[in-house]
């Protein structure tokens, strides 16, 4: 039987309506924004300060210079994770196979192939009716995006690529 309070606080939070949700993206700090997760506060807080470098031109190379060089170590890092991830994959698989038999990969393999069939479906039905819709080419537009699909295809989260 659960308590009073954890039977409240385990209740699912109701959703943002209207200026709620305008109001939700506006951080209270910027140290807030990066810290609490909430992706388009982030997104917020990249765009303002993309803009006032883009705003304070040749003044703020040096700013610009140490953000790409950053980005550019995060990005190895990143790549570091990604060839390193199949390995703790296949550890874990092999720790489940031997401890619980095939049968608890079977959910996860299961999972794993609607993931697939899902990202699957956007490429070939929405991308192109949009493709269609707008006179461009679709492998034009998955060829400039594939690094992009990699990295979602492989983390199964569209967070990841939206830097």
């Amino acid at each position: 039987v659960l308590h009073a309070d954890a039977a409240t606080a385990l209740k699912p939070a109701e959703p943002l309506q209207g200026m709620d949700f305008v109001m939700s993206i506006i951080p209270k700090t910027v140290v807030d924004a990066l810290a609490g997760g909430i992706m388009l506060q982030i997104l917020l807080v990249a765009l303002l300060f993309g803009y006032a470098l883009y705003a304070m031109g040749d003044k703020s190379k040096p700013v610009v210079d140490l953000v790409n060089l950053l980005t550019d170590a995060t990005f190895k890092v990143v790549n570091i994770i990604l060839k390193l991830a199949p390995v703790g994959v296949f550890g874990a698989a092999a720790f489940m196979l031997g401890k619980y038999g095939i049968g608890a990969l079977m959910p996860v393999m299961k999972l794993v192939g609607l993931v697939y069939l899902g990202c699957l479906f956007l490429i070939v039905v929405v991308f192109s009716v949009v493709a269609w819709l707008t006179r461009f080419s679709l492998f034009s537009f998955l060829k400039l995006i594939r690094e992009e699909l990699i990295i979602a295809f492989t983390t199964t989260s569209s967070e990841a690529a939206l830097p």
